[in-house]
Formats: C-alpha cells, sequence, structure tokens
C-alpha cells in the first residue's frame, strides 16, 4: 500500500486497451507490459518502442486525452519512474507558497521516498502573467520552482534528486518545457506529474498531448513516453466560491486547449503556435503581458 500525503487519484497514459486496439494492425509480436502497465512493444528500457505507430500518419494532440485511464495508486510502489514532474502554483507575497502547492510538493515527495531507488523530482514553473513577480531581499526574482526546491530540501529532499525549470509561466509551458528542458535531453521515458486535483484534468491533456506529439514526431512512436498523473486533494483549500470559480477558469481553458490541440499534427506545429500566439512567449504578444486578465480578485487568489 501507498503511504502518500494529500494523494487523491491516479491516472496513466496511454491506457492499455487504447494502445490493444492501435496496435491491433501490427504485426508486432513482442507485446507485453512495460514497467508502468501498457501492452506495447517494448526496448530493454522497458519502455514503448516506435512498432506501435505508423510512418505516415500523425494524429491530431488532441487524441491522446482520448487515451487517459484511471488506475488504483497501490500499485504505484511496483512501477517505474525515471523523474517526477511537479508543477508549481503560485506564490504567497513573501515568496512562500500556498497550501495548495505544498500539497502537491508532498505527493511529489512521498511518490520519491516510496522507492528505493528515488526518482529525481523536476519543480516546474517560473512565475505566472496574473501576478507581477516576487523579489526577494536580493533583489532578484524568486522563481516559483525555487521556492519549491527549498520546501522540498526543507522536508528532507537532498538537493542533488531534484531538477527545476524556470521558463514556463502556466500550464502549457510546464509541460512544454518540461519536455524540451529536461525530459528529451536526459533520455527520461516513465515520468509521474503532480498537481492539484482542480489543476488536473487540464494537466492530463496538454501533458498527454505535448509527450504524444513529441513522441510522434521526433522518434515515429506516440507510445514513446508514459506518463502517471498524481492528483493532490484540494480539501479545505479554498472556500466555495473561490473553488467553483478556478474550476469553471480550468474548464474554459481545457475547452480553448481541446480547439488548438486538434489542429496540432506535429511538434513543430505546436512550437509555431506557442511562439505566434501564446500570451506568455508570442513576441507579437508580449506588450500584453502583466495586463490584467483575471477580474475577479478572489479568483487571483487562487493562482
Amino acid at each position: 500500500n501507498h503511504s502518500i500525503p494529500w494523494l487523491c487519484d491516479v491516472h496513466a497514459w496511454p491506457d492499455l486497451a487504447a494502445v490493444a486496439a492501435a496496435s491491433s494492425t501490427s504485426t508486432n509480436s513482442s507485446s507485453q507490459w512495460n514497467g508502468n502497465g501498457s501492452s506495447t512493444g517494448r526496448d530493454g528500457n522497458g519502455a514503448p518502442t516506435a512498432s506501435t505507430s505508423s510512418s505516415t500518419t500523425h494524429w491530431p494532440a488532441s487524441y491522446a486525452e482520448s487515451q487517459i485511464v484511471e488506475i488504483d495508486a497501490d500499485r504505484l510502489g511496483s512501477m517505474q519512474f525515471d523523474a517526477i514532474m511537479v508543477l508549481a502554483g503560485g506564490l504567497t507575497t513573501d515568496g512562500g507558497l500556498p497550501e495548495w502547492v505544498h500539497r502537491r510538493l508532498d505527493v511529489a515527495r512521498g511518490l520519491h521516498f516510496l522507492h528505493d531507488r528515488r526518482p529525481p523530482i523536476v519543480c516546474l514553473g517560473g512565475g505566472t502573467p496574473h501576478k507581477p513577480a516576487i523579489l526577494g531581499s536580493n533583489g532578484h526574482v524568486i522563481h516559483e520552482s525555487t521556492s519549491c526546491a527549498k520546501y522540498l530540501m526543507d522536508t528532507g529532499v537532498h538537493a542533488a534528486d531534484m531538477y527545476k525549470e524556470v521558463s514556463s509561466y502556466d500550464t502549457v509551458g510546464n509541460a512544454y518545457f518540461s519536455l524540451t528542458i529536461h525530459a528529451l535531453p536526459s533520455g527520461w521515458r516513465r515520468l509521474a506529474v503532480v498537481t492539484s486535483h482542480f489543476h488536473m484534468p487540464r494537466s492530463r491533456a496538454l501533458f498527454a498531448d505535448l509527450y504524444q506529439l513529441a513522441g510522434s514526431s521526433l522518434f515515429n512512436d506516440p507510445y514513446r513516453y508514459s506518463l502517471t498523473f498524481l492528483s493532490a486533494s484540494d480539501e479545505g483549500v479554498f472556500d466555495d466560491y473561490v473553488y467553483n470559480a478556478r474550476l469553471g477558469k480550468e474548464a474554459g481553458s481545457l475547452q480553448h486547449w481541446r480547439s488548438v490541440a486538434s489542429g496540432l499534427r506535429k511538434l513543430s506545429d505546436f512550437h509555431a503556435w506557442l511562439h505566434a500566439d501564446h500570451l506568455c512567449y508570442a513576441v507579437p504578444r508580449q506588450h500584453e503581458f502583466g495586463k490584467r486578465t483575471i477580474k475577479d480578485p478572489k479568483l487571483l487568489e487562487s493562482y
């Protein structure tokens, strides 16, 4: 049994049944379980091989979301992870962390210590477009992932067992830069992704969609990566008004992403969209960065 505080549910991508269906026309005869429960051909590292993919077909990014399935949390101890990605979620005015981020980090730390071979924890997040940056006593910006790493060190995780990413300013960036800054150069393929329950539907969609695009575009293998999503409980972190407002905002953002993702066939398509259209990363929109986009001050408390 797992002993991970605040963990409330676990999902995995790709779904075993969906992979098997997609692989049904393949002549691959070495189908077997990989370390995280997907049924595909696998290499010596236990990760899916390119035998499940087509050399000519590029599915829309949004296809990956349909392949996510809930799994039993008690399986986590027997699964293998190359790294644990934990999403930051804002700072307090003094550069500290709000309760919902503490819980995400507690889940990541719990998974880290659940395994004898402790997978590294990657703290994701530079800041947010919704609030001004917090400056430390030295006048420099306090990145969200820096505060996350400090919390983890203060609660027993060794600095050498952590990485961080400071380029992202939203969930889209969390997913993309986790891939391009860490997963690709390190060769990591079996990843855990941790965030809050209220934030998880959109995070699952973004990470699965982008990692499928990367696998398909760069390796001709849409199942190159396996992702396991761990949600931290939201219980008691917001009042009802703020919680419902944030759920509504998340739902709207997820619908927008699905619309964008339906037109993306390759990782280069995503790269072009990100740097042409996205508020946080597009030069044509940089004059908009810092303008107030969330008018409800109560909703803003959740960022």
